[in-house]
């Protein structure tokens, strides 16, 4: 059987950064993600077709930096993870972004509010 590593934030870590900086996106996702959300002002989930995060994910380019979704059982294993997080993401009422879009055109959906800068 073919294992994947479990990523985990530290609450009181995470914290800590967000109260030692201004302003801050996190950008990723975490086994325990929905455990820290009330930590955040603002929670955005990049909602990814399972068809595109495959074919992300076995792109020669992505594999030359990890072996993570070579083997069929890791990619059956992603698809079942994006199904549980897209239901926990909608079932919170979380703000959802097009991970098919440019991160340019994802920003334009970010409201940073008191961050921007003129």
């Amino acid at each position: 059987m073919v294992q994947h590593a479990h990523i985990l934030w530290n609450r009181d870590t995470l914290r800590t950064f967000l109260a030692e900086q201004e302003p801050v996106v996190v950008l990723g996702v975490s086994d325990n993600v929905f455990d820290v959300l009330d930590l955040f002002d603002q929670v955005y989930y990049l909602r990814v077709p399972y068809a595109v995060a495959r074919e992300r994910l076995v792109s020669t380019t992505r594999q030359a930096f990890t072996a993570f979704g070579q083997h069929e059982e890791q990619r059956e294993a992603l698809e079942q993870t994006i199904r549980k997080f897209d239901q926990k993401a909608k079932t919170q009422g979380i703000k959802q972004l097009d991970a098919t879009l440019s991160p340019t055109a994802q920003l334009e959906h970010i409201d940073l509010g008191e961050f921007v800068h003129s």
